[in-house]
C-alpha cells in the first residue's frame, strides 16, 4: 500500500508539471508557475516537475495585474514607469505603485470618471458624471490626489470612453485643458483656475477634442457631421476642414513632432485607407492603402519615420515608411488586431489581437519575439520607460496586465545579425560573440559596456579566450586568424596565411598551441603556434571538418566532420586513435566537448548528444531534444549539467547523469551560448541578431528561491486548487 501510495504521488507530481505548461499558454498563465513549484516542493522529486519549472519561469510573462472592480476608461504611465494612473466604471481613480502593486492613492465616488495626468504629472484632471445627476470636472493634485479645483459642466461628450481613441485634453504646457460639450462645442479651462477662457463653436454631435505636441493646434473630430476640423488654440479660430467618417473616430494620432497627423478611413467608402496630413496646411501627404481593411489603430514610431497600422478583417499589422508610403513588413494571420504601440526605443512594437495573444514584433528584422496570453479586446498597451515591460488594458476589462519580456538578467545592445561563437573571459569579467560581419564587441559583464571592438574579417567566426585570460583568439570564415590582448584590444599576432579559413578553432590547456578546423579545404584539421600562428601540424577527416578540441592534458584531440567522423586523435601525430562513430555513419557530427576528467567526451549528431567513453568509445548516454545541429557546449561547473545550443532556436540544459532535458531557452535563429565560469549566468546569442544574459540555477532549491521572487503573481485559489486536485490550504 505503501508503494502505491508512492507511485500514485509520483504520477500527480507529473501531470501537474504537465498542467502547469499546458496553462502556460492558456487563458490563466500566472497559474503556470505556482503549479510547477507544488509540483516539486509538495510531492517526491520528479525531473519532470523540474523542467516545468524551469520553462514556466523561463518563459513567464505575466508580472503584475492591476484590478478594479468593473472595465476601465483610461490607463497612464507615469514617465519613469514608476506610476500608474487608472480610472474605472467602478466610480474610482487610482494610482498604483508598479513595482509592488500598492495603491498609492485611491479617489473613491467619482461617478464615470475619465482620468489624465498633465504632461509634468502635477495634476490630474477627472471628467465626471453622467445625464442623470449632471456633469463636472476635478482637479487633483498629481501625487496626493486632492483636490485642487471641480466646476461643473453644461454637459460633456463621454462617449469616446467607450471608443479606441484616447484624447489628449491636456495642453504641452500643462496650463490649459480642452473638453468636447455635447453640443459640439469646445471649451478650454485654465487649470490653475478652472476657469473657462475660450469657447469654440465646433460641430454638433458626437466627437472629441484632442490637443497638439505643439500646443497651438486643437483638433476635433466630430464623427455626426463627418468633419476634422483644425482650430487655433490661442484665439479658436478655424483653420481648416476635412471630410471624415460618419461611423467612427477618424482620427489616430499625431506624429511625435506634431507637424502630422493620421487618419482613418470607417464606413462603406474608402474602407482601408489611412492618410497621413500636414497639421498646418491640411494637406494630404500619404495614403497608406490596405483595401478592403479598417485600421483600428495607427501610430508613428518615436522618430516619426515610420507608421504601424493595425486592421481587423485581415488581422494583420503592417510597417510602413511615413515618408514614402511604402510597406516595409508585416504581420499576419492575427484575429482582429485591436491595439499596437511602439517600443521607447522604436525596434519593438507590441500588437494586441482579438485571439488573446500581445505579439511583440520586432520591427527591424520583422520577425515575431514573444508572444503573450492577454484577455480579448485590448485596446491601451503602453511601454515602460526601460523597454522591458509591456502594459495592456482595455475598456471591456477591469484590469491592467503589466507583462515582462523574458527572464534575461540583460539584454545585450549592439548586437546585429547572425553569429559564430560566443566566449567569456577565465575570470568573468568580459565577454564576447562573433558578429555577421566579423567583428568581435567586447563588454564589460559588469556593467555591459563596451570595452572595444575586434575587426575580424568580413564575415562570421569565433572567439575564445586563452586559458590565463590574457589573449583573445579569433577566426573567421573568410578572414585571418587573430590574437588580441585581451586587456587592451591590441593586436599581438596576424595569420602568416591570409587565404586559410578557419571554421573553427580552441586553444591547447597550456596556452602555447592552438587547433584548428578548415573551412576551405575539406577535411582539414592543422595545429598552430600560438605565439607565431605558424602551422605544425595537419590531418585530414573524413568529409568537411567540424570542430576540433584538446583533451585537458592535451595530448589528444577529438574532432568532428560532417560526413559523420567523430574520431580521437594523436594530437602530435594526428593519428587516429579511436572512431567513435561506425565507419559508414554519414550524419552530421557537430559539436564536441571532454569532460574535465578527459574520461569522456560528448558528440552531438543531428541535435543528439551521445556521452562516448574516450578510452573503449562506449556510448554511455544520450541527450535528446533538439531538432538541428548542436554546436555550443558548456558544462555547468560541476558537470552535473550541460548547456547547449542549437540552430533549432533553442539553448537546452541537459542533466548529465540522466539524459533528461531540464531546461529549454526559446529564442529564435542560429543559437550560441557561453556559460559564465561560476556557472550563473548563460550567454545566449540567437542568429535574429539579439544577445540575452540568462539566469541558471545550481540546484533545485536555487531555482525554487527564484522563481518565488520573480513568477508568483498570486497563490492559486481554493477552487483551482479544487480543479486540479490538490489540498486545501492550510
Amino acid at each position: 500500500a505503501v508503494e502505491a501510495e508512492g507511485e500514485a504521488r509520483l504520477q500527480a507530481a507529473i501531470g501537474l508539471a504537465g498542467q502547469a505548461l499546458n496553462e502556460l499558454d492558456g487563458s490563466r498563465p500566472e497559474v503556470a508557475v505556482p503549479l510547477a513549484l507544488e509540483a516539486l516542493e509538495n510531492y517526491p522529486y520528479t525531473w519532470q516537475a523540474q523542467r516545468a519549472l524551469g520553462i514556466t519561469v523561463l518563459n513567464h510573462h505575466l508580472d503584475m495585474k492591476f484590478t478594479h472592480n468593473d472595465a476601465l476608461t483610461n490607463m497612464q504611465l507615469s514617465e519613469d514607469g514608476k506610476r500608474l494612473l487608472t480610472s474605472s466604471w467602478d466610480d474610482s481613480v487610482i494610482i498604483w505603485d508598479t513595482e509592488s502593486g500598492e495603491k498609492l492613492v485611491i479617489i473613491p465616488d467619482i461617478i464615470d470618471p475619465y482620468a489624465a495626468w498633465s504632461p509634468d504629472e502635477n495634476k490630474i484632471l477627472i471628467l465626471a458624471g453622467n445625464d442623470e445627476i449632471g456633469y463636472w470636472f476635478e482637479i487633483r493634485d498629481g501625487t496626493n490626489g486632492d483636490l485642487l479645483n471641480s466646476q461643473d459642466l453644461e454637459s460633456y461628450w463621454g462617449s469616446f470612453l467607450e471608443t479606441v481613441s484616447r484624447p489628449q485634453p491636456w495642453s504641452p504646457d500643462g496650463e490649459y485643458f480642452v473638453i468636447y460639450l455635447d453640443d459640439g462645442s469646445v471649451s478650454i479651462f485654465d487649470s490653475e483656475s478652472g476657469q473657462e477662457t475660450l469657447r469654440i463653436s465646433a460641430y454638433e454631435g458626437a466627437g472629441f477634442a484632442d490637443w497638439s505636441p505643439t500646443g497651438d493646434l486643437i483638433l476635433t473630430d466630430s464623427i455626426d457631421e463627418g468633419l476634422i476640423t483644425m482650430w487655433n488654440a490661442a484665439n479658436g479660430q478655424e483653420i481648416y476642414s476635412l471630410p471624415a467618417s460618419t461611423d467612427a473616430d477618424a482620427f489616430k494620432t499625431w506624429s511625435p513632432t506634431g507637424d502630422r497627423f493620421i487618419t482613418r478611413d470607417v464606413g462603406d467608402l474608402m474602407v482601408g485607407e489611412v492618410k497621413v496630413f500636414d497639421s498646418l496646411t491640411g494637406n494630404e501627404l500619404r495614403v497608406l492603402e490596405n483595401p478592403g481593411v479598417t485600421s483600428i489603430f495607427a501610430e508613428f514610431s518615436p522618430d516619426g519615420s515610420q507608421i504601424i497600422t493595425s486592421g481587423t478583417q485581415d488581422g494583420s499589422a503592417r510597417l510602413w515608411s511615413a515618408e514614402t508610403g511604402e510597406l516595409i513588413s508585416m504581420i499576419s494571420g492575427l484575429t482582429q488586431v485591436k491595439a499596437s504601440a511602439w517600443s521607447p526605443d522604436g525596434k519593438l512594437a507590441a500588437v494586441g489581437a482579438a485571439d488573446g495573444l500581445i505579439r511583440v514584433w520586432d520591427t527591424v528584422n520583422g520577425s515575431v519575439r514573444y508572444e503573450m496570453p492577454i484577455p480579448n479586446d485590448i485596446f491601451y498597451i503602453a511601454w515602460s520607460p526601460q523597454g522591458d515591460r509591456v502594459y495592456a488594458g482595455g475598456p471591456y476589462h477591469p484590469a491592467v496586465w503589466t507583462y515582462r519580456l523574458d527572464q534575461a538578467l540583460h539584454t545585450i545592445p549592439g548586437v546585429q545579425g547572425g553569429s559564430g561563437t560566443s566566449d567569456w573571459s577565465p575570470d568573468g569579467q568580459q565577454a564576447s560573440i562573433s558578429m555577421i560581419d566579423g567583428s568581435f564587441p567586447v563588454w564589460n559583464t559588469e556593467t555591459w559596456e563596451l570595452q572595444y571592438n575586434l575587426d575580424g574579417g568580413d564575415f562570421f567566426g569565433g572567439i575564445l579566450w586563452s586559458p590565463d585570460g590574457s589573449k583573445i583568439l579569433t577566426y573567421n570564415a573568410e578572414g585571418p586568424t587573430r590574437i588580441w590582448d585581451a586587456a587592451n584590444g591590441e593586436l599581438l599576432v596576424d595569420s602568416p596565411y591570409p587565404e586559410t579559413y578557419l571554421f573553427d578553432a580552441r586553444w591547447s590547456p597550456d596556452g602555447g598551441k592552438i587547433v584548428g578546423t578548415d573551412w576551405w579545404e575539406e577535411g582539414k584539421v592543422a595545429v598552430y603556434d600560438a605565439a607565431t600562428l605558424e602551422e605544425l601540424l595537419s590531418f585530414y577527416v573524413r568529409g568537411w571538418a567540424g570542430e576540433a578540441i584538446y583533451s585537458p592534458d592535451g595530448e589528444r584531440i577529438a574532432v568532428t566532420s560532417f560526413n559523420g567522423e567523430a574520431s580521437i586523435r594523436d594530437a602530435e601525430t594526428g593519428e587516429v586513435l579511436l572512431q567513435l562513430f561506425p565507419e559508414d555513419y554519414i550524419d552530421q557530427a557537430s559539436g564536441v566537448v571532454w569532460t574535465s576528467d578527459g574520461e569522456k567526451v560528448l558528440v552531438f549528431s543531428m541535435g543528439t548528444g551521445h556521452l562516448f567513453n574516450a578510452q573503449t568509445g562506449e556510448d554511455l548516454m544520450q541527450y535528446v531534444g533538439h531538432t538541428s545541429a548542436v554546436f555550443s557546449l558548456n558544462w555547468s561547473p560541476d558537470e552535473r549539467l550541460i548547456y547547449t545550443g542549437s540552430g533549432d532556436g533553442t539553448a537546452r540544459a541537459f542533466d548529465v547523469a540522466t539524459g533528461k532535458e531540464l531546461l529549454v531557452y526559446e529564442v529564435g535563429g542560429w543559437v550560441t551560448t557561453a556559460l559564465s565560469p561560476d556557472g550563473k549566468q548563460l550567454f545566449v546569442y540567437s542568429g535574429e541578431g539579439i544577445g540575452y544574459v540568462f539566469p541558471t540555477w545550481e540546484n533545485v532549491d536555487d531555482l525554487v528561491a527564484y522563481a518565488r521572487e520573480c513568477c508568483v503573481v498570486r497563490e492559486l485559489t481554493p477552487e483551482e486548487r479544487e480543479q486540479f486536485g490538490l489540498p486545501p490550504n492550510e
